[in-house]
């Protein structure tokens, strides 16, 4: 029944995506949709015989009451909305999968992202038969007609480990995923040639079980020297045709964050959702030590990176300092009428839930680095396919750090269950 009740979860929000898509974005506020999927998530769950509790889903639960206090107090309806949209998709994953059936649970997962993966090749290739003048060389979004950015993008990231898992791997849908990567954005391809490496190493593992220890070490040695032999030869023509050094945009980020962190100061307990853009200030001046010190950062990296990969010259401090100050002024000067995105999914949840949400960040980050330890000194683990999850997560927060994503709680609850409940370690 559990099962039954996890793919209808999964099945008819993926569904309502494409419905919103197609119809709800151009004919009704962003709200409708929220309505309906909590509806959808609502009568799942009271089909439930019990509920399980989970320390993330106590977490969640907390903060349910502390937002309805902040969305009453500040009369922001649409706070509580959007949480109660995350609150039910959270409670639903780690209510229907079942403790015994764990590795059934885990297949229809695996299965949905396969399926979800097809809907994606095939709206491509809509894509591009609408659009044949479409240049892969400008590093663009697909104007997608069934999965709209930024849904598509967050999904080709999510769903490309499961398409190289042990079992039934897709690798001809993998290799259209890598070059449809290439048309999102720089993150997304950051993310991808990540997850395409940990993936490398996962098969070195599984699939060289009868070689000995020095013989696998051997082959990650050999990975890891064509991998910099080959990054070393093709670096310079690959950075300056996606324009990876493009500090315009890392600058504009970095005032964006500086800014936003100023309201993660002044709310640690958390903002709530989305509310942190009516909370910032950016018609205030940014401290000239925060500047400086942000500069001298910036100007570093860049020292280091044109000299070691890029061979060019590089920008001078003063430079960067004035690049600083003149994104600051523009955001200035636009401060009554637009406010920026914080540019980062990251610091969307953080800003959401304060120091606990920066605490679960980092325990995250914990699990993963521990498992990754484990995956790099071949050692045997239990539940292999988990590290499939591990990688999922890997490639997400990957693009998450640089790209904000308002509009996923069912992707985002549905990765972070995920790596909760498959993990072979919890309880």
């Amino acid at each position: 029944m559990r099962t039954k009740l996890l793919n209808l979860y999964l099945y008819s929000n993926f569904i309502l995506i494409i419905f919103y898509n197609f119809i709800i974005s151009y004919q009704f506020s962003f709200a409708i949709y929220l309505i309906l999927s909590i509806s959808i998530n609502t009568f799942i769950f009271i089909n439930l015989k019990n509920i399980k509790t989970h320390f993330v889903n106590l977490l969640f639960l907390f903060y349910a009451f502390y937002f309805l206090i902040i969305s009453i107090i500040s009369y922001d309806l649409s706070l509580l909305l959007r949480y109660l949209w995350l609150l039910s998709c959270i409670l639903v994953l780690f209510s229907t999968i079942n403790d015994n059936r764990k590795y059934d649970d885990f297949d229809s997962l695996r299965k949905f992202m396969v399926f979800v993966a097809y809907v994606l090749i095939f709206d491509t290739l809509i894509n591009f038969v609408l659009n044949p003048s479409f240049e892969l060389s400008k590093s663009i979004n697909l104007d997608r007609l069934i999965i709209a950015p930024p849904f598509d993008n967050f999904l080709i990231i999510i769903i490309f480990p499961f398409l190289l898992m042990s079992k039934k791997p897709k690798y001809l849908i993998a290799i259209l995923f890598i070059i449809i990567a290439f048309t999102i954005s720089r993150a997304a391809i950051l993310a991808i040639v990540i997850e395409l490496f940990l993936i490398l190493f996962l098969k070195i593992n599984a699939n060289f079980n009868s070689f000995s220890l020095s013989i696998k070490r051997t082959l990650q040695i050999l990975f890891l020297v064509s991998s910099v032999v080959i990054i070393s030869i093709l670096g310079n023509s690959f950075i300056n045709k996606f324009n990876f050094n493009n500090n315009w945009s890392l600058i504009d980020r970095l005032v964006i964050w500086t800014k936003y962190s100023e309201v993660f100061t002044e709310n640690l307990i958390g903002a709530g959702p989305n509310r942190f853009t009516t909370l910032v200030d950016f018609c205030e001046e940014i401290d000239e030590n925060k500047v400086q010190l942000i500069t001298s950062f910036i100007y570093n990296i860049d020292l280091y990176l044109t000299k070691e990969i890029n061979n060019h010259n590089y920008i001078d401090y003063d430079t960067y300092y004035e690049r600083f100050r003149e994104r600051e002024k523009i955001h200035s000067n636009r401060c009554m009428s637009h406010t920026p995105s914080e540019h980062s999914a990251i610091f969307d949840f953080i800003l959401t839930f304060g120091i606990p949400g920066l605490i679960f960040v980092i325990y995250l980050l914990l699990i993963i680095f521990y498992r990754l330890k484990d995956i790099f000194l071949l050692k045997k683990v239990k539940n292999f396919d988990y590290n499939y999850i591990v990688v999922s997560t890997v490639g997400f927060l990957t693009a998450s750090s640089f790209s904000s994503f308002h509009q996923g709680a069912f992707v985002i609850s549905l990765l972070i269950s995920s790596f909760f409940i498959f993990n072979p370690n919890s309880k």
